[in-house]
């Protein structure tokens, strides 16, 4: 097991595989950056720190309730929660002007998105 597998398999409390969360974040990445380039913005990278972030607000908020409870070091942050694919995430994402700024914000260079922990889903950028 790589250094990768066991961080993130520690954070995820075992709740999804990593072959899921990096799947989910490639499909993501790709789909929002066809978005930004339609709408004039730079593609951006995925990020281990930024996947970690998402990862840790998921685990707050199976405590807490629908919320951004982490940030750690990121600019912006979407969650939600109910979305049964990555599809809809983005759907109800892009619903929302709040949530659309977050995603199109020109100045974001790196993001993350975690699911699980119950049916909680957090996008992370910086």
């Amino acid at each position: 097991m790589n250094w990768l597998t066991r961080i993130i398999d520690t954070m995820l409390g075992r709740v999804s595989t990593v072959s899921e969360q990096l799947v989910v974040n490639e499909e993501f990445s790709a789909w929002l950056n066809a978005t930004r380039i339609m709408n004039g913005r730079d593609a951006i990278g995925i990020e281990l720190e930024m996947i970690e972030v998402s990862i840790e607000n998921n685990r707050l908020q199976l405590r807490k309730g629908l919320g951004h409870h982490w940030l750690g070091n990121c600019k912006r942050q979407n969650s939600g929660q109910g979305f049964l694919n990555i599809k809809q995430a983005a759907e109800k994402w892009m619903g929302s002007h709040y949530h659309k700024d977050a995603l199109l914000d020109p100045t974001i260079k790196y993001i993350g998105v975690a699911f699980g922990m119950g049916e909680y889903w957090t996008f992370s950028a910086r």
